[in-house]
Formats: structure tokens, sequence, C-alpha cells
């Protein structure tokens, strides 16, 4: 018997490539699910998102759907609708002020060049590297870190689904795996491979290096970067609504 179909919505640098490359192949290689549906890399191959059909309502995992996504394929997509209403949905926020600082170094060191718009890309490269963090994040990433942060409270406040934290799955995945088990009526047994496969895969590497894509992990990197008016900034647009979810 195939799962019901279960998608991922997260923001930018909030353990999407986990969820796609690690967690959704695992998911899809297991007897409870059969299709895979990586939304940003087909969108990379030139499919468009009106066109990404069907959407059966069970045994499909969907991944690297990020909010601005999701809200083209309720919109654009003509079975997506009728899919969304037997789906189970999972939706991962992150601090938005650690998501800033993250994608600063990703758009500046770790990110591969292979993206939708790369000569946007590369321009945005050349003038993050000759930035420091704060000036990088005030200049550049803090718009995109605010805007998905508000797009998928939106979302989930609409269509409902799973609300997670990405904090909580890099410091307790166990704890995280059996709350998305729990929602998507996953059996206890599968549940707890799926946990006891991850367990051990958000340790901290050794050193930071910006060239490498898990540069971090540890939330509270904001801490180090932002200054007082950048952080009068996201408390102005977001305070409320991040103060709701725990970021304080």
């Amino acid at each position: 018997m195939l799962n019901q179909s279960i998608v991922f919505t997260t923001v930018h640098k909030g353990a999407s490539t986990f969820i796609a490359d690690e967690l959704g192949r695992a998911l899809v290689a297991s007897p409870e699910y059969r299709d895979y549906r990586p939304v940003g890399a087909l969108r990379l191959k030139g499919q468009e998102i009106a066109t990404m059909s069907p959407w059966p309502t069970s045994g499909l995992v969907g991944v690297r759907i990020y909010p601005a996504e999701l809200i083209q394929l309720i919109r654009d997509n003509p079975d997506f609708e009728g899919f969304a209403d037997e789906a189970v949905f999972v939706f991962v926020q992150r601090d938005p002020r650690d998501t800033a600082v993250s994608l600063f170094y990703s758009k500046a060191y770790s990110h591969t060049p292979n993206v939708l718009n790369k000569e946007k890309f590369v321009l945005e490269r050349e003038r993050l590297q000759a930035m420091t963090p704060l000036e990088g994040v005030r200049e550049l990433t803090e718009k995109t870190a605010i805007r998905e942060f508000k797009r998928l409270h939106q979302l989930h406040r609409k269509h409902g689904g799973l609300l997670t934290r990405y904090e909580d799955l890099v410091t307790d995945p166990v704890t995280w795996f059996r709350s998305v088990g729990e929602h998507a009526s996953w059996t206890d047994e599968f549940t707890n491979a799926i946990a006891a496969r991850f367990e051990g895969s958000f340790a901290p590497p050794s050193a930071e290096d910006p060239l490498r894509h898990k540069r971090r992990i540890t939330p509270g990197n904001w801490r180090e970067v932002f200054d007082d008016d950048l952080l009068d900034h996201f408390d102005s647009e977001i305070g409320t609504l991040m103060q709701a979810n725990g970021y304080t």
C-alpha cells in the first residue's frame, strides 16, 4: 500500500538539499513511495511548472519546492489543486536572519552556477565577494530571507500541513522525523528506520569553510554578523512573526 503523497516546502538554505537529495531519495527508494518530483531540478532542466503533471495523491514525494514555486504550482498547474486537498504537506521554516547569512555565503562562494539565470548569479557573486557578510546581507540576501519567511507562513496558514523548524531538524533529527512520520501516517517501523538512517547527518563540520555547502549548520550565525540597524530592520519587517515561531 502506497502512502499519501508528501510535499516538502522549504525556504532557501532551509535543509532543501538534504530533503531533496537524501531524505527524498530514501523515501522513494522504499516500498511506501514510487514517484520523485524534484521541482527545482526539473525547472533547471527547462520544464515549466504548469506542465509538471500528473500529481498522484499517493506514492509521490515532492521536494526542492520553495514558497514561490508552491504558489506557482497552486496557481498554474491544473492538476495540483485536487492533489493539494489529498496530499501531506510539510513546511520547513528557518530563522530568517540565519537564512540571510547562509544565503550570503552560498551565493558568494559555494552555490553551483547551475541556476535559472546564470548571468544574474555571476554578477551577484562578484558583488558579494567584494562585501563583508554584513554588507552582503544588507544589500542583497535579507530581501529573499524575509520574503520567503512571509510566504511560507502565508502558505501554511492558507493550506495547512505540518510546520517544522530547520533548527529542530539539525539539533534533534529523531524527534523531527517522528513528527513528520506521525503527520504522514507512517508506521512506527518505517519512521524509526528513517530516523535511524539520518540521525547522524547533522554533525557540524570540524571547521567552517565557505566553499562547502555545509559551511556551519549550527543555528545562530546571525548573532556574529548583524549590527543593531539590521536587527531592527528584521524586527520591523517580521519581528512579530519571528517571535510567534520562537525566533527571538
